[in-house]
């Protein structure tokens, strides 16, 4: 066998250990376009694929705004339960890690979270801040509550946005996390803030909304691998040219 059939032979091998590892397991995340009902309301949650915070309700097209994918939204209601619980609306969900954990102790898996966000042009004081946040965690879902309290965290990536008041536009904001090797599962949060006043009354948001949510995970090569890949398409490459 010639040096270039082996090292082709060899690249192919790298490629799919790196490819088709991603392929052997699949971590997801539920309802990204809310469009099953599920409680939503109560306490931060404490067991994975299910949308659970302040309140907050799944509604058709109102106030002018329509559902960026299928018939259903996320709107905010409340920093809370009820009015003057906090100054943010917020909706979390758990991803186990279970199932790539092998490769995130590698230190190079990557995740990002982008999300859809819209609300009503309002008036001075509506409100125009939303959130996304990426966070990591080691140890049990169940203890999630306690450490996010107690800032027990691992990981954390933020991104915002400060939205237009035009209803007929959905804008993004995107978070990207390189997890941990010690990360066991990791946190989504999509948020309305209340960056303009403080409300006391229901509901606390005049007409935030969020949809199509995206998930996603990668395993970054490592350098060497890369090389290798590298190495490999220059020397096909040049084999290609001398036929």
């Amino acid at each position: 066998m010639k040096m270039g059939q082996i090292l082709q032979g060899l690249i192919i091998g790298i490629v799919f250990v790196l490819g088709g590892s991603i392929q052997a397991a699949s971590i997801y995340l539920n309802n990204p376009g809310f469009e099953v009902s599920e409680p939503l309301v109560g306490d931060r949650p404490t067991t994975e694929h299910n949308w659970q915070g302040d309140n907050a309700e799944l509604v058709g097209a109102q106030n002018g705004i329509s559902p960026l994918s299928g018939s259903k939204m996320l709107r905010f209601i409340n920093s809370g339960t009820v009015p003057g619980d906090g100054n943010g609306a917020e909706q979390w969900q758990l991803i186990s890690l279970n199932p790539i954990l092998s490769l995130v102790q590698t230190g190079n898996v990557e995740v990002s979270v982008s999300t859809f966000f819209n609300r009503i042009a309002g008036d001075a004081q509506t409100d125009t801040s939303f959130l996304v946040c990426l966070s990591a965690y080691n140890g049990l879902l169940s203890d999630f509550p306690q450490k996010w309290k107690s800032a027990e965290l691992n990981g954390l990536s933020i991104g915002s946005l400060m939205s237009d008041s035009n209803a007929n536009t959905w804008e993004s904001a995107q978070a990207t996390l390189l997890l941990p090797t010690n990360a066991t599962y990791i946190a989504i949060m999509i948020g309305a803030v209340e960056n303009i006043q403080n409300d006391l009354v229901n509901p606390e948001f005049d007409g935030h909304y969020a949809d199509a949510v995206v998930f996603e995970y990668s395993v970054i090569p490592e350098p060497s691998a890369l090389f290798l890949v590298l190495v490999g398409l220059f020397i096909l490459r040049k084999k290609r040219f001398n036929l």
